[in-house]
């Protein structure tokens, strides 16, 4: 269990759950407006990949995994920090494509952390958002009753 002391795990949390809601209503915003305002560069793939690698790197964080090992063994790497949860946690499987799509959007040889039009496909049509909503709620769910146990 973590630290509660120690409370660098919470703000991978808190930032984790501030860019998923930002993800949302810029998905919900780019329906009614149009994806070229959004992807070329702050776009909701983006903010998708931020908020499910702070989710992935709290609850590594809360697991025990160093915070130094986050940042140089697994970096922005969504499809490595993916299998480390899943190493704990085998009923969070199955979302792999999703990461796998969402994950060009953390890699610097894809265009920094903003990528172009090109590495946008399939964060929002292919249903990435849907497809990782239940992971994220689980891990949200999952980091606060670990570090807040009911008495």
């Amino acid at each position: 269990m973590a630290n509660v002391a120690d409370a660098r795990w919470f703000g991978y949390y808190e930032r984790a759950a501030d860019f998923w809601r930002c993800a949302e209503l810029a998905l919900s915003q780019e329906k009614h407006i149009g994806r070229e305002l959004f992807v070329p560069l702050f776009g909701p793939g983006v903010m998708l990949h931020l908020s499910v690698e702070l989710y992935f790197k709290g609850y590594l964080l809360v697991s025990g995994i160093d915070e130094d090992a986050l940042k140089t063994k697994y970096g922005h790497n969504l499809i490595v920090l993916y299998r480390e949860v899943v190493a704990r946690e085998p009923d969070l499987a199955g979302a792999d494509d999703a990461v796998g799509r969402l994950n060009v959007f953390g890699h610097r040889q894809a265009g920094a952390i903003y990528p172009g039009p090109r590495h946008a496909a399939g964060y929002s049509d292919g249903g990435v958002a849907e497809a990782l909503g239940p992971v994220v709620q689980q891990l949200d769910l999952r980091l606060r009753l670990r570090t807040f146990p009911r008495v």
